[in-house]
């Protein structure tokens, strides 16, 4: 954070580094980012005190990028009311489910107009009181007819099903309530969640049995010190790999003292 950048990587060819795609004005952090239809996404930006974990001026935007073209920027809408946005995810091709993790609820985010309203509400969205970090649902996917979320201070990974609507047509289902703090997450094929865990610098996957596996990373590895976020692969070659950003551990230092720059890891699914 200090500079809201949106770069690209290209994982077939990372000795090629990153390009800077645009820098948002009047912000100082970027966080979630989604897929409306190909080439075309919405990136949350926001003035954001790292320290508080606190923000003003959230926006979304709409950054479309096409080949040997430069990315066309513009607002899709101020959100002033928010708390903290976080994640965020496509329900269609021009409406949002952005995860607040300050108020503990899920906005839809009309972007033909800008209009907004919140969708859920529910216990397992909010910040446990007394917790040291003032973050409730932060992560947030939809798979099939399922909202995927974490509740970041609650340890938990959940979902409910959805209508057409982006409305909770079911009850809550808890994957998951005895992990350490949780951040983003991506679903795989399968309906289990994959899990950025950065105070555990690790990757975890909780399948909908109740079982969980580490895919990378701990306590005392620097594989994904500090994961972050996590996306998968979308073509052939990479539809079964995990790509993960991480903080560098910045939270939790490898060994107590270890921290290094952040960084994009790929892991392959077995």
């Amino acid at each position: 954070m200090g500079a809201a950048e949106l770069y690209q990587v290209d994982p077939f060819a990372p000795s090629n580094g990153t390009t800077l795609i645009h820098t948002f004005p009047e912000a100082t952090a970027l966080f979630g980012i989604a897929e409306l239809s190909r080439g075309n996404y919405a990136v949350i930006a926001s003035l954001f005190n790292s320290t508080s974990l606190s923000g003003t001026n959230w926006t979304v935007w709409s950054v479309e990028l096409q080949r040997n073209t430069a990315a066309e920027v513009s607002k899709i809408a101020d959100v002033p009311d928010a708390g903290f946005l976080n994640g965020m995810t496509a329900l269609n091709n021009h409406t949002l489910l952005i995860a607040d993790s300050a108020n503990g609820t899920v906005i839809k985010l009309d972007t033909r107009n800008g209009t907004y309203e919140t969708a859920i509400d529910d216990a397992s969205m909010k910040i446990l009181p007394g917790a040291p970090l003032p973050v409730g649902i932060n992560g947030l996917k939809l798979h099939r007819e399922y909202l995927y979320y974490t509740s970041s201070t609650q340890g938990s990974v959940n979902r409910v099903k959805v209508d057409k609507e982006g409305y909770a047509s079911g009850p809550i289902e808890t994957i998951s309530n005895s992990t350490t703090l949780v951040d983003e997450l991506v679903v795989a094929r399968d309906g289990s969640a994959i899990v950025a865990r950065p105070l555990g610098n690790d990757v975890a996957r909780f399948s909908l049995d109740g079982t969980h596996e580490i895919l990378a990373g701990g306590l005392n590895s620097s594989d994904v010190a500090g994961a972050v976020s996590v996306t998968l692969g979308r073509t052939k070659k990479d539809r079964n790999v995990v790509y993960v950003s991480t903080n560098g551990g910045i939270a939790a230092p490898v060994n107590g003292t270890f921290t290094e720059g952040g960084k994009v890891v790929a892991i392959t699914l077995q």
